[in-house]
């Protein structure tokens, strides 16, 4: 008898230690620990096209990390419909719905304005519960892509472009 709840213990520790907690960057979190921008990639593909839990890793990853080169892929994602996974309820019904909420609070650092200064409706799926149609994330695609353009040399710096030789 001892054997088997043994066993059993060893069972429900092995599947507690590969349990996605919500708000984990997984995997992603210590890829980028180790290898810093080299692991930008493979990150940049999970968003793009990995499960529902690896762009869900990825987003909270941003989201800890903020890291500015991810925001273009960000943006993208808030055409991305996925539906997130439902741990418990995290509020994000979609991948779209927690990108906005990642690009809010990344802004936010940036320039101050929260996301009533910002604009809800122009900014967030927070109106519309984070189902957001095709047209409603184009629109929220759009203002952010429209935000970043503007923004983007204030955060990440001038571009040094090499003097050509003459």
């Amino acid at each position: 008898m001892s054997k088997h709840v043994l066993w059993l213990a060893l069972l429900l520790a092995a599947s507690l230690a590969l349990a996605q907690e919500p708000g984990d960057a997984g995997p992603f979190m210590e890829m980028y620990n180790s290898s810093g921008d080299a692991a930008l990639p493979k990150i940049r593909q999970a968003l793009k096209s990995g499960t529902p839990m690896e762009k869900e890793q990825v987003l909270y990853l941003f989201m800890e990390r903020q890291i500015v080169e991810l925001v273009p892929d960000l943006i993208e994602a808030l055409l991305d419909a996925t539906v997130s996974p439902r741990h418990e309820d995290t509020g994000w019904a979609s991948v779209h719905h927690q990108a906005a909420t990642a690009l809010c609070l990344f802004a936010q650092r940036f320039d101050g304005k929260n996301l009533e200064a910002r604009g809800r409706q122009a900014y967030s799926f927070f109106d519309d519960a984070g189902i957001g149609s095709a047209s409603r994330r184009k629109e929220v695609h759009d203002n952010w892509a429209r935000w970043w353009k503007q923004n983007e040399t204030a955060i990440t710096g001038p571009v040094s472009v090499p003097m050509q030789k003459t």
